[in-house]
């Protein structure tokens, strides 16, 4: 039985889960987006088990206009407008839930896409420069260009070594579960403690594709959370071992990727974690000053796009990821637009 517009108010009980109590929403039109609004109906359901399927509370991206009303980044059919009713913001776009709020299905999702990219290959033949210019020219022609290292860190990672743009090695395999540890998946794995588990613990292909995707990373050798905002803030020894972790792998491989590049002239943090971890570009920097990587402590704290000192032999950016416009700019190219 499904309960459309429906929302959990209480669960009741005692030692364990006799009944939940839902509110019945209606929908009103809150400046021409549909909104669910609380009736003040309730229904009582008796049940056994109650599952979370969904969660999910938009957050402000610093420097990015954002609708505290909807938690939601301020936009206009997937483009982002500078104010509520104002122009757009040239070369930012949103999809999905932070552009629209948590609501639909997987179906919707693709069409909301395809709406954002509808509106930037509009932008695209008027002219406009959609490509967000976050190297100067002389860095362009130069260092990025030359042998670059992306650290793209968020709930999924991966790094990859490049020379002259083209990709010379990265931390992924076969899957995307091999590699830097991540939020929840194990990264690179000795397979020989696959057959153990296999043979001493009687684990199938189910039980450790479970184990490797859902609660390894960060989760699994913390046992408190995979979001590298709350293991940061937490004094809990099983917490920082997480962090010293994940900061040291990604090091290693910063290591291990500059040897198959030939060298190393810049470094670029990217991603969730990339983007917001001050700390953890901090760390790994400091692991890495071999290399010649030296930190401006206080750009790394603002996220300035140039974090390394004046007198780094490398440079170190953090640039926001763009996937939807590397999306729409490789259709643009494959169409012939």
């Amino acid at each position: 039985m499904l309960r459309f517009l429906s929302s959990p108010i209480e669960i009741k009980g005692g030692e364990r889960v006799e009944s939940i109590v839902i509110g019945r929403n209606e929908l009103i039109d809150d400046d021409g987006t549909l909104r669910a609004r609380d009736t003040g109906e309730r229904e009582e359901l008796d049940c056994d088990l109650v599952l979370r399927s969904v969660g999910y509370t938009g957050i402000p991206i610093g420097g990015v206009p954002f609708d505290e009303k909807r938690g939601t980044i301020l936009n206009e059919h997937g483009r982002v407008l500078e104010e509520h009713g104002g122009s757009h913001r040239t070369g930012h776009y949103t999809a999905g839930w932070i552009k629209r709020g948590p609501s639909g299905v997987i179906g919707t999702n693709k069409k909301d896409a395809q709406e954002t990219v509808d509106h930037l290959l509009e932008d695209v033949a008027a002219g406009a420069e959609v490509l967000p210019q976050h190297l100067d020219p002389g860095l362009a022609r130069g260092r990025a260009h030359g042998r670059v290292i992306v650290a793209h860190l968020g709930n999924g990672a991966s790094m990859c070594g490049m020379k002259d743009l083209k990709s010379q090695a990265s931390t992924m395999g076969f899957t995307a579960v091999d590699g830097l540890m991540m939020g929840t998946r194990s990264g690179a794995i000795d397979p020989g403690v696959l057959l153990y588990l296999m043979d001493n613990k009687g684990m199938g292909s189910a039980g450790l594709t479970r184990l490797l995707y859902k609660e390894s990373g960060l989760l699994g050798v913390s046992g408190i959370s995979q979001d590298m905002r709350t293991l940061l803030s937490s004094d809990k020894p099983e917490a920082q071992e997480a962090v010293d972790l994940f900061c040291y792998r990604i090091a290693r491989e910063l290591g291990s990727l500059a040897a198959a590049a030939g060298g190393l002239d810049a470094v670029v943090f990217t991603g969730g974690i990339g983007e917001h971890a001050a700390e953890v570009r901090r760390r790994v920097c400091i692991q890495s000053e071999w290399l010649g990587i030296r930190l401006n402590p206080e750009a790394n704290a603002r996220h300035d796009l140039h974090i390394s000192a004046g007198n780094s032999s490398v440079d170190v950016l953090v640039i926001p990821t763009n996937e939807e416009w590397m999306m729409a700019h490789h259709a643009q190219t494959l169409l012939s637009l």
